[in-house]
């Protein structure tokens, strides 16, 4: 969520203090638990490689994206919902399928 909101800032779409105010506020919701965030462990980092070990050249996937994805599967998701070109076309190779609204 902070480099989403960053990118945000740095897009222009976005001033300092509205980045500052939506990073505090997620922070905040993290830390009251409205956020269920799965630990980075030595298993999530195995299951991260694997879309990317199945992925031809051609696909751009980056770290955040393919935990992400990672992350999905091991929540027993069969498919993920994003509006993410990228993500969209390296779901398959993380055998998940991406669903675009």
């Amino acid at each position: 969520m902070a480099c989403a909101f960053h990118r945000h800032l740095r897009e222009g779409s976005l001033s300092p203090s509205q980045f500052r105010q939506l990073l505090d506020a997620f922070l905040d919701h993290v830390e009251a638990g409205f956020w269920t965030l799965p630990p980075v462990d030595a298993k999530l980092l195995r299951r991260t490689a694997l879309p990317i070990g199945a992925a031809p050249p051609t696909v751009y996937l980056r770290a955040g994206d393919a935990i992400h994805l990672a992350t999905a599967q091991d929540a027993g998701e069969r498919e993920i919902w994003i509006n993410h070109r990228h993500m969209l076309a390296a779901a398959p190779h993380g055998a998940i399928t991406g669903r675009s609204a």
